[in-house]
């Protein structure tokens, strides 16, 4: 797993006091305040289609979109956070995550450094799932990270070359840490 360094709490506190300008998001990734600007609309349709493919399995979550999570090694907004039912419920907007089944990040401009700051922050804070649908390559492919014996287990769900036709074999079964 990747090494996660303890937040400095000047610049949390310099974190904290940003306003992010309108649509965009700002996180605190590794000791490193990362400003996002809005996305396209590919961005938003391959969300709907996770999203729309998660409940017509079955799956019985709460959603969250843009939501605060706080975790060891950061401060994330990912683009969806599943839930169990209630789990957000009375939550500020900055929350130390209990109850979440998967969170989903759709990847237009998501560096390697950071999507390994997130995939070991993300298991250090027992989300369970981590699904990262990767847009930047001619041919999309969506992984799925979890994890087994304290190991990134990592499984490529699907690939395609339109998101609009994405599909993935989305298990209503929970699986947390191990």
């Amino acid at each position: 797993m990747y090494a996660i360094e303890p937040e400095d709490p000047h610049l949390l506190e310099d974190f904290l006091a940003l306003e992010a300008p309108e649509g965009y998001r700002i996180e605190l990734v590794g000791g490193e305040i990362v400003l996002s600007p809005p996305h396209d609309g590919g961005h938003a349709i391959a969300i709907s289609r996770v999203v729309e493919q998660v409940f017509r399995a079955g799956c019985e979550f709460d959603l969250g979109c843009h939501k605060g999570l706080v975790v060891p090694g950061g401060h994330f907004i990912p683009d969806a956070v599943f839930t169990d039912y209630g789990a957000m419920d009375g939550q500020p907007p900055w929350w130390k995550p209990s109850g979440v089944v998967m969170v989903l990040e759709v990847a237009t401009r998501l560096p390697a450094r950071e999507r390994r700051i997130k995939r070991s922050s993300y298991a250090a804070a027992g989300i369970a799932r981590y699904l990262v649908l990767d847009l930047t390559r001619p041919t999309s492919s969506g992984s799925r990270f979890g994890w087994r014996d304290g190991s990134v287990v990592s499984r490529t769900v699907c690939k395609t070359a339109k998101v609009s036709s994405l599909s993935l074999i989305i298990s209503s079964r929970r699986a947390g840490p191990q």
